[in-house]
């Protein structure tokens, strides 16, 4: 999804991710700086934003992707109440 919106000609000023791995592979692929990443819960984001607002003042585009796996059709082992389904409404709040 970033490298499209970078594509696009839009630049990424600060990035979420719960998985460090992942959030390592998107650091040593870009240039933003290290103090530009949160690697928690977007709920945490959400609830300590008073500490982050600063980095999103005159952006253009807020882009997010919340987990699927608890609405995908593919997953087998797919349970209704799946915790991560919820993920979405911090994303709105945010």
């Amino acid at each position: 999804m970033s490298l499209g919106l970078e594509y696009a000609g839009f630049n990424p000023v600060f990035v979420n991710e719960i998985e460090p791995k992942y959030l390592e592979t998107y650091y040593f692929n870009r240039s933003l700086p290290i103090d530009n990443y949160f690697c928690d819960d977007i709920k945490t984001l959400v609830n300590n934003f008073d500490n982050y607002k600063s980095y999103f003042e005159n952006i253009d585009l807020l882009v997010g992707g919340p987990p699927c796996q608890g609405f995908s059709m593919a997953n087998r082992q797919r349970i209704l109440d799946d915790p991560r389904n919820e993920l979405y409404k911090y994303y709105l709040s945010f």
